[in-house]
């Protein structure tokens, strides 16, 4: 259960050319490439799919003049919505970079730590809950800061499918803890739709 924006969707990217002599030196790369990884749009336009897409910007720096090409998320069904929204390819050289982030959410390489709650009672103290805090690991089991995914989640537009997976790890590794109360942060805007946002987390519980 989910929607686009909490679930690690692949999307593809509508490609455009300003040089002919570009568009002919594109045969040599897509011959080697499967038919269903991308389309002609016309003389000067392709569609690709986005692992198809970053593989292609480093093509275009070391073959092309990457000021002559520029590029626009779009869904294959409708290759042409976002076109007034093209940028030069050099603009997603961020997102390029962040694409670990992907791989994290899809891998759930997110681990859970326990942050006690406590209350003070005549200088006592009693642990009353624990906040479960979220932490990406990284492949080689080191620890990723929270600042450090998120940012790359934003940049990647991916900060929802982040919190859902924090979110249902956080449920997951929740059974350790019992008869204390459970805290488990999530973006608030999360509840605008709680449908999809929270029902993934609710059925866990």
């Amino acid at each position: 259960m989910g929607c686009d924006a909490c679930l690690p969707i692949r999307t593809g990217y509508t490609v455009s050319f300003q040089k002919s002599n570009d568009v002919k030196e594109l045969e040599k790369y897509f011959k080697d490439i499967s038919q269903n990884q991308w389309k002609s749009l016309g003389e000067d336009m392709f569609w690709m799919r986005e692992d198809t897409f970053w593989s292609f910007m480093d093509y275009v720096h070391q073959h092309l003049d990457p000021r002559h090409v520029r590029a626009v998320e779009a869904k294959q069904g409708s290759p042409f919505e976002n076109l007034p929204r093209m940028e030069p390819i050099t603009a997603f050289q961020k997102m390029k970079d962040a694409l670990w982030i992907d791989e994290l959410i899809e891998d759930k390489r997110i681990c859970s730590y326990y942050q006690p709650i406590v209350s003070v009672d005549h200088e006592r103290v009693h642990i009353v809950g624990h906040e479960i805090l979220s932490r990406g690991l990284e492949e080689n089991g080191s620890i990723i800061p929270p600042f450090k995914m998120f940012e790359a989640a934003q940049i990647r537009n991916k900060t929802f499918a982040l919190d859902r997976a924090c979110r249902l790890e956080a449920v997951k590794n929740a059974s350790i803890i019992d008869h204390q109360l459970i805290f488990i942060n999530f973006i608030p805007t999360a509840i605008y739709n709680p449908e999809h946002c929270l029902a993934s987390t609710f059925t866990l519980n």
